[in-house]
């Protein structure tokens, strides 16, 4: 669980201090942070994410709607979806950013062949061979603000990936909060 300390941005995370400030990635390096949604009023899933350089200049983000799904699945689709976006656009070095401390361990652990998500998991390592160097990384909630804006849009999504190559007016505070 996480404490605000709202004097110094810095939070107790997993018993140590953490800088509440989004970090560009090294140099040569893209950074996504991907998130995932389910409304339990609507019965509907989603997901979204953000890519930014080395800068911390927006890149790229998206947003989809996944119907039904768990949450786990949210999570998963949006690092898979993170994934091929970063692929298809030619970035070979990325470090991915999630909020689910039980997603990033499933994904590092492994999954049982006869769990749910493993097709979603054996995929994302078939995928990640397109890679030169991927580093997954759990992350505070408090960091994930952005591309969870854009998994809010998602969820009003009908059925199909949005992808935006500007920054959209839906996490454009959440950008401003992020480059400051």
């Amino acid at each position: 669980m996480a404490l605000r300390n709202p004097t110094n941005k810095k939070n107790q995370y997993l018993g140590r201090a953490v800088n509440l400030k989004w970090e560009p990635p090294p140099s040569g390096w893209v950074k996504v942070n991907s998130d995932g949604a389910f409304s339990h009023t609507c019965s509907i899933g989603a997901c979204g994410g953000v890519v930014r350089d080395d800068w911390g200049h927006f890149m790229v983000g998206f947003a989809q709607n996944l119907r039904y799904c768990s949450i786990l699945e949210t999570e998963l689709w949006g690092i898979l979806r993170s994934l091929r976006i970063v692929h298809q656009r030619g970035w070979r070095k990325v470090i991915v950013e999630a909020d689910s401390s039980q997603v990033v361990r499933f994904i590092e652990d492994g999954c049982p062949p006869t769990h749910a998500s493993f097709s979603l998991v054996a995929q994302m390592w078939k995928d990640a061979d397109c890679f030169y160097e991927i580093r997954l990384k759990n992350i505070p909630r408090d960091l994930n603000h952005l591309s969870d804006s854009l998994v809010k849009h998602g969820l009003e999504l009908y059925l199909y990936l949005r992808v935006f190559y500007s920054i959209p007016p839906c996490a454009m505070l959440h950008y401003v909060a992020d480059s400051s």
